[in-house]
């Protein structure tokens, strides 16, 4: 059983990363690790229907 598990998702695609290990924070380093690869993921891909793909992080940001 991983000590975290997190799901990013967009409605377009979806990232899950399990953490197992003895780290302090598995939460956080899970967390990190689903934002680079969601960034990873829309860097290699093309936008759709001409809407840039913007991870939710940078959403909340931007909105304040």
């Amino acid at each position: 059983m991983p000590d975290a598990t997190v799901k990013l998702s967009d409605g377009i695609r979806e990232i899950t990363v399990e953490y197992n290990g003895t780290d302090d924070d598995p939460l956080a380093r899970a967390e990190e690790t689903a934002i680079r690869l969601y960034d990873a993921a829309i860097a290699s891909h093309p936008t759709r229907r001409g809407h840039p793909a913007t991870p939710p992080n940078e959403r909340q940001r931007s909105s304040a």
